[in-house]
C-alpha cells in the first residue's frame, strides 16, 4: 500500500474489501491476502458450524515420524491410533494448534498430513442428519449487503437450531425416564428406542414424541385405545428389557443381536427377530420358537468358555469381516 493511501472508514466490508484490492501499487500478494482476509467469516463457519454434534476428523497416517509429537495440551483433542492407522482430530483444528503439532518437525510428508487434519473440515462430506448451517445459511449471515439485520441473522440460526435441540433435548428426557423405569442407562435405552424397536415403522423415540401425545391435555386419560401405539412400544420395550436381563446382556451383545441380523443372507436371521415379539398374550403356537432356541443356545454358547462373551463378539465380527470384506477395525467395532 502506498504511503498516504487510507483504508476505507465507512461502508460494508465487501465495499472496503474491493476498494484495497483497487488500490495503486497493490501487489498479488496483497490482494491474495485481501482475498483470504475476506474469507475468514465464511470459513469460520464452514468449519465451525457446519454440524450440530461435535466431528471427529481423521486423516490416514502409518505412524508419527520422528520428530513429530502430540503436545501434551492436545492429547485430549488429536491423537493418532495403531489399529485405524488413523490421525484423529475432536473438532476443527485450530491454527495455533496446526502450529503446535508441526513445530520442529521436518518431516514434509507429515506437515502434509497435519494440513489435511486442518483442511477436513472443509472437505469432508457431512451427515444429512448432523447438517447445521449449509452455505445458503453462511452467505445469509455474512453478506453485508444483503440488507438483513443483526437480528434477522440470528434469527435465522435459531431457525435451524431450535428444532434440533427440542428433538435432541426430548429424547434425552425420554431415555432417561424409561432407563429409570426399565432400570437401564441410557447407553443401554438410546440403540433401542433411537434404531432397533418400531411400532409400524416409526422409531419408538419419534411414537414418544409425537405431538398427538405429548402436547395432550393432561385431563385426557392416558390409556391404551386412546393411544394405541404409545402403549404397544411400552410393552415391546418391557418384553426386551426382560431379555437382556435374563441373559445378562452387555451393549455389544444388543448390537450384534439386531445388527447382524439386518443383513442380507446373515446366518443370525435364523434367530428370533426380538423387534417381533408378541404383544398379547396367545395359547397358539408361536410360529418363531425355533428362532428362539437358536437365540437362547447362541447367547448360551459363551458360557462354555472363559471370556465367553469376548470370544462370542469376535466370532461375530469375524464372521462380518467374512461375509462383507469390512477392512476398516472401526467399522466392525461400530
Amino acid at each position: 500500500m502506498a504511503t498516504g493511501q487510507r483504508l476505507p472508514s465507512k461502508g460494508s466490508p465487501i465495499t472496503a474489501f474491493l476498494t484495497l484490492k483497487g488500490l495503486a501499487n497493490a501487489t498479488p500478494d496483497f490482494t491474495n491476502a485481501v482475498d483470504r482476509l475476506s474469507s475468514m467469516p465464511s470459513l469460520f463457519f464452514k468449519r465451525n458450524l457446519c454440524t450440530y454434534s461435535v466431528p471427529l476428523f481423521s486423516v490416514p497416517l502409518t505412524s508419527i515420524p520422528a520428530g513429530g509429537t502430540i503436545p501434551t495440551a492436545l492429547s485430549k483433542k488429536v491423537y493418532w491410533d495403531s489399529a485405524t492407522t488413523k490421525l484423529y482430530s475432536v473438532d476443527a483444528l485450530h491454527d495455533a494448534e496446526r502450529q503446535a503439532l508441526i513445530a520442529g518437525v521436518t518431516d514434509t510428508a507429515y506437515k502434509q498430513t497435519i494440513q489435511d487434519l486442518y483442511d477436513a473440515p472443509v472437505t469432508w462430506t457431512l451427515a444429512n442428519c448432523d447438517a447445521f448451517l449449509d452455505a445458503s445459511n453462511i452467505s445469509f449471515i455474512v453478506d453485508t449487503t444483503n440488507g438483513a439485520s443483526t437480528s434477522q441473522r440470528f434469527l435465522r440460526v435459531l431457525k435451524k437450531l431450535l428444532p434440533y435441540l427440542l428433538e435432541s433435548l426430548s429424547n434425552q428426557a425420554i431415555k432417561q425416564e424409561l432407563g429409570q423405569v426399565m432400570g437401564l442407562t441410557t447407553q443401554f435405552v438410546d440403540p433401542l428406542l433411537s434404531h432397533y424397536l418400531h411400532i409400524s415403522a416409526v422409531a419408538m423415540n419419534d411414537l414418544f414424541r409425537d405431538p398427538s401425545y405429548t402436547a395432550s391435555n393432561k385431563h385426557i386419560s392416558v390409556i391404551p385405545t386412546r393411544f394405541p401405539a404409545q402403549f404397544q412400544a411400552l410393552r415391546l420395550l418391557e418384553k426386551v428389557v426382560m431379555i437382556v436381563a435374563g441373559f445378562k446382556l452387555g451393549v455389544d451383545e444388543l448390537n450384534w443381536l439386531f445388527k447382524f441380523r439386518s443383513q442380507t443372507n446373515d446366518p443370525a436371521s435364523a434367530w428370533l427377530n426380538i423387534e417381533q415379539l408378541p404383544l398379547e398374550f396367545s395359547d397358539q403356537f408361536v410360529p418363531d420358537f425355533p428362532g428362539w432356541e437358536r437365540l437362547v443356545a447362541v447367547i448360551r454358547s459363551q458360557d462354555s468358555f472363559l471370556n465367553g462373551k469376548a470370544i462370542l463378539l469376535g466370532i461375530c465380527h469375524g464372521l462380518e469381516f467374512c461375509m462383507y470384506g469390512s477392512h476398516d477395525p472401526q467399522t466392525l467395532c461400530n
